[in-house]
């Protein structure tokens, strides 16, 4: 089985309304949850990767408090490194 899985959402454009963004980072959270638990696995971390405008990209890994399987685990680390990165709007006038 494999050691790590992922999901991938993309927004049409630049997002900066929250909870867009959070509504978003609930649905791959509740696909990585369901797609463990077929497998009998459990999460010991969960990564979180942000590409802002003009491409450059932000990582964040939080360690779960115990490994798991559970989507509100899951969700509530997700959360965690969500609310701890700062997103800011796409300035106007960069280059496209």
């Amino acid at each position: 089985m494999p050691e790590s899985t992922s999901a991938h959402t993309a927004f049409r454009r630049n997002e900066t309304d929250a909870a867009s963004v959070r509504s978003a980072v609930l649905d791959l959270v509740a696909t990585i949850g369901e797609r463990i638990r077929r497998r009998g696995q459990v999460a010991r971390k969960v990564t979180l990767t942000v590409e802002l405008a003009g491409g450059a990209s932000v990582l964040r890994t939080r360690t779960l408090l115990a490994a798991s399987g559970h989507t509100e685990d899951l969700r509530s680390a997700a959360y965690r490194i969500l609310d701890g990165m700062t997103l800011q709007r796409a300035g106007s006038g960069g280059s496209s």
